[in-house]
C-alpha cells in the first residue's frame, strides 16, 4: 500500500473515532431512571405536622439560635433519635475556618441526618438542619400544610464530553427556612407540579435571604419557566452545544494530522527550502500543541 493511502486510511480512522467520541456520550444521556423512597409515615412526617414545633424548628432545635450543647442534649432525648446515637465532628474548611457537625441514628436504625455549624466560639450556634428520612414527600403535601413556595432553584447543563443534561432543582420556603431537595442526576427534564416528589429536606434559619440564581415562585410551570445556570446568574439553561471543546480539538488535529503527512510524503525526494521547513516545523508544532490541549481538558474532565 503506497503513503499516499496509508496517510488517508490513518486519517479515516482517527475521524471515525472521533465520531464515535462525539456521539456515544449523547446516546448514553438518555438511559438514566430516577427511583424515589416510598411514601414518608410516621416520624418521617413529624416534620410536616408541625411536631414537636414548626419549621424550621426540629425536634426541638432551631438553626441560627439553638447552640451545639443544648441541640446535643436534646437530641440525645428525643424520641425519633436511637439514644447514645448523637455525636460530632470538627474540621478544618479549606480556608482554614473550624466547622463542624452534629450526626445522630433514627430508632429504626437508619442514618438519621446531620446539622451544621461554624466552630471557633465555646457553643457555637447550629446553622442548619439535613434530614436523611426513610420515605418521600410529593409538594402537594407540603403545600396543603405550609402553603406555595416562595422560591425556585433550577438548572441544567452538560459536562465537558457531553453527558447529561443533567437536571436538578430544588424548592424553598424562605418564610418557614424550609428546603425540598435538591433533586439530581435527572437525564430528561422534571416535571414541576403537585406530585413532585422529594426525598431531602432541610432546615435553615428564615433570615437567610434568596440566592440570585433562586427564581420566586410563579405556580406550576414547565422546568424551563424556572431554569437558570446557577454559576452564572440569569443565564438560561444550556442547550446541547454543536461541538464541545475537546471534539473541536480532535477535528483539528485529525486535519492537522492529515496536512502534515500529505506534506512529508509530497516533500519526499525534492530539495528543501527553508521557509517551507519552518512550515511544515509550524504545523507540526501545532499539532503537538493540540494534542496536549486535547489531553488536559479530558483530564479535567475526569
Amino acid at each position: 500500500m503506497g503513503r499516499y493511502w496509508r496517510v488517508l486510511l490513518i486519517g479515516a480512522i482517527y475521524l471515525i473515532l472521533v465520531g464515535v467520541w462525539v456521539v456515544v456520550p449523547r446516546l448514553r444521556s438518555a438511559d438514566s431512571v430516577v427511583t424515589h423512597l416510598p411514601p414518608a409515615t410516621g416520624m418521617d412526617r413529624r416534620w410536616l405536622e408541625g411536631i414537636p414545633c414548626a419549621p424550621p424548628c426540629w425536634e426541638g432545635v432551631t438553626p441560627g439560635q439553638t447552640t451545639v450543647q443544648t441541640a446535643f442534649r436534646i437530641w440525645n432525648a428525643a424520641p425519633s433519635i436511637m439514644p447514645g446515637s448523637v455525636f460530632t465532628e470538627e474540621h478544618q474548611s479549606v480556608d482554614y475556618h473550624l466547622s463542624g457537625s452534629i450526626f445522630w441514628g433514627r430508632t429504626d436504625g437508619v442514618n438519621g441526618g446531620y446539622a451544621q455549624y461554624h466552630g471557633g466560639a465555646s457553643d457555637p450556634i447550629i446553622d442548619s438542619i439535613q434530614l436523611n428520612p426513610n420515605g418521600s414527600f410529593t409538594l402537594d403535601e407540603v403545600i396543603k400544610r405550609y402553603g406555595p413556595p416562595t422560591h425556585i432553584s433550577a438548572n441544567a447543563g452538560y459536562g465537558i464530553e457531553g453527558q447529561g443534561p443533567a437536571y436538578s432543582f430544588a424548592v424553598f420556603y424562605h418564610n418557614y427556612g424550609i428546603k425540598l431537595g435538591p433533586v439530581e442526576g435527572y437525564q430528561q427534564k422534571p416535571e414541576l407540579s403537585p406530585q413532585t416528589t422529594f426525598d431531602r429536606v432541610s432546615f435553615y434559619p428564615v433570615s437567610q435571604k434568596p440566592q440570585p440564581w433562586e427564581t420566586p415562585w410563579r405556580g406550576f410551570q414547565g422546568f424551563d419557566a424556572y431554569c437558570a445556570d446557577n454559576l452564572v446568574s440569569g443565564r438560561p439553561c444550556p442547550t446541547v452545544p454543536l461541538l464541545y471543546p475537546h471534539e473541536v480539538l480532535l477535528g483539528v488535529d485529525g486535519l492537522l494530522g492529515l496536512v502534515v503527512g500529505w506534506g512529508f510524503r509530497s516533500r519526499q525526494g525534492t530539495s528543501a527550502h527553508p521557509m517551507g521547513d519552518r512550515l511544515w516545523r509550524g504545523l507540526l508544532g501545532l499539532l503537538v500543541l493540540c494534542g496536549l490541549a486535547t489531553g488536559l481538558l479530558l483530564l479535567l474532565s475526569l
